[in-house]
């Protein structure tokens, strides 16, 4: 199994002034890569986050970086805006052509974005996704708690159907997030699977009385997705056979207390076993 972190499992353990400022930016891709790397934890790959618009406002990814991460095996880059129609807006065509040159040098393989942006005005959308984008291969992932139509497996279903050059990223936590939303749902669904890419790995919270964390001690968390290993849980049986057989994206935070990633380690074994 290729197991790999995303770099946002690293969201607390920098300076909380910087945690938004630098969000979805090259400089804070680096810093999170830099804290993974140094511990031998993304040899493999890296799952990136990206915010179109900061592009043109923040310095560029240094050569070092671009040539490493092109490198990798499994080269992701999940791209998002809090406003869910960013897609709509008159500098949408400029920020992808942008996101575009720095995904031509970081040789990505895959460009993941959430079903909400691809609620409305979805045929134009896609069209923009597809001249900007095209050399790339373009995942939507189910939403979570913060917009349940898009974590529906017929709204999911509507949009790979409508957009049939699209592939498909399955976050499992997201489909934890609802009460009675069975993962079998999802993967009971031959158009999903047809086109399933990659898996997004960690243990959805909203539906746990209290913060787990606190439990174990770390205090001031409240992940919405939280480790297996800092829980000390993991994944069924069933899950685990399920998702060995793609590449799985580690999203669970990491307290900044686990200053060597121990717990991510530890994540990575879980899934090993």
């Amino acid at each position: 199994m290729l197991a790999i972190p995303a770099i946002n499992t690293l969201w607390f353990c920098f300076d909380k002034r910087t945690r938004r400022a630098l969000h979805g930016t090259p400089q804070d891709v680096m810093r999170k890569f830099d804290a993974l790397h140094s511990v031998g934890l993304c040899s493999e790959g890296l799952e990136i986050f990206l915010i179109p618009e900061r592009l043109k406002h923040s310095p560029d990814f240094t050569p070092a970086f671009y040539k490493t991460f092109s490198g990798f095996s499994h080269r992701a880059v999940h791209i998002g805006e809090t406003d869910v129609n960013f897609l709509d807006s008159k500098t949408a065509a400029t920020d992808l052509a942008n996101l575009s040159k720095v995904l031509q040098k970081l040789r990505a393989r895959y460009v993941v974005i959430h079903a909400h942006h691809l609620r409305e005005n979805r045929q134009a959308r896609e069209r923009l996704l597809r001249s900007a984008l095209g050399g790339f291969r373009i995942l939507v992932e189910n939403n979570g708690f913060d917009y349940p139509w898009g974590g529906k497996v017929e709204s999911v279903s509507e949009i790979l159907s409508d957009c049939p050059e699209f592939g498909f990223c399955l976050d499992i936590a997201h489909v934890k997030d609802f009460m009675n939303s069975p993962l079998e749902a999802f993967i009971s669904n031959e158009l999903l699977m047809s086109r399933l890419a990659e898996v997004h790995y960690s243990y959805s919270t909203i539906l746990v009385d209290g913060d787990p964390y606190e439990e174990k001690g770390f205090y001031g968390y409240g992940p919405y997705h939280a480790m297996f290993s800092v829980l000390g849980l993991g994944p069924s049986h069933r899950t685990r056979e399920f998702i060995s057989n793609y590449p799985v994206i580690i999203e669970g935070i990491v307290p900044a207390e686990d200053k060597n990633l121990d717990f991510l380690r530890k994540e990575i074994e879980i899934l090993g076993k």
